[in-house]
């Protein structure tokens, strides 16, 4: 039909040429009037003109929607990451088949991105619900290739996210495996992480009950004065049949067991110059006396050792104090003209002794303190501030000793 239209249209064209030619002068020396060339020629070059016009407005309509429809497949390529460049055609017939063919191409390539879209999509899915235990609420429906760059993004993530698991996803695995799970390989990776951290906070609990049991089950064990440096098991159960048999043993021997303690916290008690209100026969009093006890006897030597040097300081004192009354009488005289070579004797011997052994008491002193990080209490005083109260408020030399209990002028104050 095109080319009959097209044949017609060249045919009459030729036929006009020809009527033209047969109208037109044939010499330029024979020159038509005016009114000749109007008459026979105006109306034809104004229906050609016409005529080319229309022509003209078709080709510029067809040229527009041509140019329209390759921005429009550019776009669509781009979006499918298709680079659409046209060639240029002279014939407008050949530049629209060109189109044509273009928009065919890309509409199959466009159909190929769809179906990965999808796929992307319904991997979305498939892995947010493996991870998280829930859908991305990325639908099928939601498609298209305008979000396909989106859909691309959220899918590289995911595939991300899955390989950085495989091996925590591994891992899991030979953790379920150890317990005997069913069913591990049709697991989930959000099924998996709930059931070992299930499992792991199960192990968490049994590991702390049994850190209670083996604190409780030495507790007995000291309590029954046995060794407790005994290796126990690791097994929740067997520590628990072990806690209830020392748990009967210990109600059994309770009396015995609290006598003894009693005594040994007594004896020591006395040592240390402490004294507590009587406690009542239970367990909590046993623990109480035993970690006393064990405080104790941890400075008791250190103790013994300053008290025995102070009982010592006291005897020296009491020895010089009672030399000091006697020689205040001047009845001591009468005869003996020996007696003051004696007084004298004595002075220079005991004096020096006693400020060595005071000298010995205060190193020992500070030592305890710095050990304990305490003062040396000597029944309820800090004995350094009292041997100190008493050395600064004493006279002593070489011929004399006057405490500070004495009214001495000499007493410092």
């Amino acid at each position: 039909m095109e080319e009959n239209i097209i044949s017609r249209i060249h045919s009459n064209i030729d036929k006009l040429n020809n009527t033209i030619h047969k109208l037109s002068p044939i010499d330029e020396l024979i020159v038509p009037s005016p009114n000749y060339l109007e008459e026979h020629f105006s109306n034809i070059a104004r229906e050609i003109d016409t005529a080319l016009e229309r022509v003209q407005e078709k080709m510029r309509e067809i040229e527009n929607k041509l140019e329209k429809d390759k921005q429009e497949l550019i776009v669509r390529g781009s979006r499918i990451g298709l680079s659409v460049k046209f060639e240029k055609f002279e014939n407008l017939m050949l530049d629209r088949l060109n189109v044509a063919n273009e928009r065919n191409r890309i509409i199959v390539l466009e159909k190929i991105m769809m179906e990965k879209v999808k796929f992307f999509s319904k991997q979305i899915n498939d892995y947010h619900y493996d991870l998280y235990g829930t859908y991305s609420g990325y639908a099928n429906n939601e498609c298209s290739l305008e979000n396909l760059e989106t859909v691309r993004k959220l899918h590289d993530k995911l595939v991300a996210d899955v390989n950085l698991r495989f091996n925590q996803r591994r891992l899991l695995k030979k953790k379920l495996l150890k317990y005997k799970m069913k069913d591990i390989d049709d697991m989930k990776f959000f099924q998996m992480v709930a059931l070992v951290k299930k499992i792991t906070e199960q192990e968490e609990k049994e590991e702390k009950l049994k850190i209670v049991l083996r604190r409780s089950i030495h507790r007995v064990l000291d309590l029954l004065n046995r060794d407790n440096d005994v290796v126990l098991p690791n097994n929740l159960e067997k520590l628990k049949i072990i806690y209830e048999k020392l748990l009967e043993e210990e109600k059994a021997q309770f009396d015995r067991i609290f006598d003894a303690t009693e005594r040994e916290f007594n004896e020591i008690c006395s040592i240390f110059f402490v004294k507590f209100d009587k406690l009542k026969r239970t367990r909590e009093s046993i623990i109480l006396m035993k970690k006393i006890i064990n405080d104790l006897t941890e400075r008791k030597e250190h103790f013994v050792e300053l008290k025995e040097l102070i009982e010592k300081r006291a005897r020296i004192i009491v020895e010089i104090e009672l030399f000091e009354k006697t020689a205040r009488d001047p009845n001591r005289l009468k005869g003996s003209s020996l007696q003051l070579l004696h007084e004298e004797r004595f002075r220079r011997k005991v004096i020096p002794s006693l400020l060595e052994m005071e000298s010995r008491i205060l190193g020992k002193l500070n030592d305890y303190k710095q050990l304990y990080n305490e003062p040396f209490m000597y029944g309820d005083e800090d004995y350094e501030e009292k041997l100190r109260n008493e050395i600064n408020g004493r006279i002593i030399h070489s011929s004399v000793y006057v405490s500070n209990k004495a009214q001495s002028p000499w007493k410092k104050s």
